[in-house]
C-alpha cells in the first residue's frame, strides 16, 4: 500500500505505527507515481481547491482520496 499525506501535521507518520512492512508513506507526490490512498490536510475551505488538483492527480485509479480538516476546537492551526 502506498499512502501520500499532503501537508500532514507534526507526528502524523508516527501516529500510523505500526505499519505493515509493505506500506510506503510519502509527503510529496512522486514524479509519475500514484498512491492507493491520498490524505490532504487542509486548514481552510479555500485550501481544498488548491489541494484537490495535486491530490487527485496523485491518487491511483480506484484509490481513496480523503480531506482532513481540523475541528474548530482542536487547536490545530
Amino acid at each position: 500500500m502506498r499512502l501520500l499525506a499532503l501537508d500532514p501535521p507534526v507526528g502524523f507518520r508516527d501516529s500510523l505505527a505500526p505499519l505493515p512492512e509493505d506500506a510506503e508513506v510519502a509527503e510529496e507526490p512522486a514524479a509519475g507515481g500514484t498512491f492507493d490512498v491520498v490524505v490532504a490536510f487542509v486548514g481552510s475551505q479555500g485550501a481544498v481547491a488548491g489541494a484537490f488538483a495535486t491530490a487527485g492527480a496523485a491518487r491511483d485509479e480506484g484509490g481513496i482520496l480523503w480531506f482532513a480538516y481540523p475541528k474548530g476546537g482542536s487547536g490545530v492551526e
